[in-house]
This record gives structure tokens, sequence and C-alpha cells, in this order.
């Protein structure tokens, strides 16, 4: 079978902006990305990028390892954060390694192995493209075992995630956007966010992570009929559907005779579910999900929460879409 690759590239010491290099590869049945980058490796003298400093990868915008098998002939490689790039797919990583000192003074060897389990949702979190500074997943989950094994440091360890600006309440779902088990991670941080809620660390108008349910597509015959000929974006929202919903939300669109526009994480960050910690992530976050759409074409934002929907209506300066 072939596979046809686009490899990200960027040298921070001699270029402005990345390029994306194509290559095209036979293999007889789909191989991992390690496969796929030793293959680039013989191919292409150029690309240098040393391997074994790579912890992971954006495969078509998914963070993973470099022995996941690929499940498509076509992908885009890409390094965890494209802003942290220094050679190709290696990044800087001295951000990630910077917030582990949170914690300085009640951790260990063995804390700072746990903490690196979570390098590839660190760099995936929406919450910190948006926010350099946000704390991080890694953080939340380290936080989570110094709390079961040290008690005594509970409440100072709550009040620190607790950090209106950079805390645990701008947490943003992973679970569309890692290959990893994001249910874990994010169960853990629903728990963390109810324990500095009720340690009154949390910021004004916080509550814990809302969790929003999708409509069923039964229960919109109406709006249905409202999409033919129309171009949409589907806003989902909320890792929680996953790519189930976003399929059938496709592929009823479809059916409708709507036309789907592919935006950016298919729309799952509205800033919906951060609204009443962080009313300005939310307000970047919307707009950043509301100009996208534009930018690629939709006409109409077709939202799978009715929360999202009466969220997004409500930032009025915003509203050049329909929003359905």
């Amino acid at each position: 079978m072939k596979i046809y690759v686009r490899l990200f590239r960027f040298d921070a010491r001699f270029d402005y902006l990345p390029t994306y290099k194509p290559y095209s590869f036979a293999f007889a049945n789909y191989p991992t990305v390690r496969e796929i980058l030793a293959q680039i490796s013989v191919a292409d003298p150029l690309f240098a990028c040393d391997i074994s400093q790579v912890e992971g990868v954006r495969l078509n915008g998914v963070g993973t390892q470099l022995d996941t098998v690929i499940s498509t002939n076509e992908i885009v490689i890409e390094p965890l954060s494209l802003v942290r790039s220094v050679h190709d797919l290696v990044i800087d990583r001295a951000d990630f390694d910077s917030k582990f000192g949170l914690f300085d003074g009640i951790t260990n060897a063995s804390d700072r192995q746990y903490y690196n389990q979570f390098f590839i949702p660190y760099y995936l979190s929406y919450a910190l493209e948006q926010n350099p500074a946000y704390q991080g997943e890694a953080a939340f989950m380290l936080a989570n075992r110094l709390i079961e094994r040290a008690p005594s440091e509970t409440l100072s360890i709550l009040k620190l995630i607790g950090d209106p600006h950079n805390g645990i309440f701008n947490y943003c779902s992973l679970a569309p956007l890692i290959t990893q088990d994001a249910s874990a991670i994010e169960n853990t941080i629903k728990r963390l966010q109810q324990l500095v809620f009720n340690a009154h660390f949390a910021p004004a108008n916080a509550v814990p992570a809302v969790a929003f349910a999708a409509r069923t597509l039964p229960e919109l015959p109406a709006e249905l009929a409202k999409l033919s000929g129309k171009k949409v974006a589907l806003a989902l929202d909320c890792g929680a559907f996953g790519s189930l919903c976003q399929n059938e939300y496709a592929n009823a669109l479809k059916a409708a005779g709507g036309e789907l526009i592919t935006i950016k994480h298919h729309g799952r960050f509205s800033g919906a579910s951060v609204v009443g910690s962080s009313p300005k992530l939310a307000l970047k976050m919307a707009s950043g999900l509301l100009q996208e759409a534009i930018n690629n074409g939709a006409d109409t934002l077709w939202c799978a929460s009715a929360e999202v929907a009466d969220f997004l209506r409500s930032q009025r300066q915003l509203t050049a879409l329909a929003i359905l």
C-alpha cells in the first residue's frame, strides 16, 4: 500500500516559518510512526532530526507515541508543540520541566517519572495553546498523586492549582486530541476541581468541570431541515461526544443536503465550559472558533449541545454565523 506523508520541517536557527514536505512510501502493512520516520531518514539526507529526542508527535492533529500504528493512507506528522519546535519534531520542553517545579520540596525521583507520563497531554492542551502559563494536565495529575501520598499538603496544593488564571478550572477536555486514555485524566481533574471548590480556593463563579449532554439526532428534525444547501461547521465542543458523535452529525448533515466545513479540533472548544472561571479565556475561545469557521467558508455553526449554542449566541459581537 502507498502511504502519503506531509512532515513538519523547521530549524529554529535559520527558518522563520515551517514547511510541510511531502513524501510517499510503499508498505506491506500499515506502519508505525517510527517506521515512517526511519524511511524518511533514509530517503532524505536533509532530515537530520534526532528521533531519540522525540517523545511524541501530532499525527493528523492527535497526540500520540512513535510506536503508534497509523490507520490511514494520508497523514500529517507534526511536533507536539508547533510553537516550541527547535528542529523538526524536536521541541524545547523547558516549560514542561519548569512546571514540575511548582511542587518543589514535596516531590521525589519517582514523582518525576510519573509526571513525564503526561508529556503528550500537556502539549495537546487547548488551554495551554491559549495561555502558556497554564499549569497543565501533568501538574494536575501530579497534584492528585501528592495529595494521596501526603494529606498534610492538601490545602497548599489545592490553593496552588486553584489559581484563577493558570489553574485547574481552565481545563478543556483532551479526549479527542490524544490516543492516551483521556478518561483517567478527565475524572481526576473533575475530582480535584470539586476539592478546590469545597476548600474555597476556586475562582469566583467557577463550577466543577461541565460535561455537556449531546442532543440526539432524532430530536433535531427542524434543525436538519434548515441545513440543506448550507456550509456547516460542527461545534461538538466536548470530548465526551467523541468521533462517533462527529461522524453521526456529519452523516446527518450530508443526508440533509448540507456541506461539511472542517475546522481545527472540529470545534471542540467554544469556551462554554470555562466561562464561569475564566471569561476572558472563554471569549478568546469563542472568537477563535467562530472566526475559523468563517475563514473556512462556513455560513452556519451547528452545535451538538444546547448549552454551547446558547453560549455562542450570547456573544453578540461574534454572531456573524447562524448558530443552531
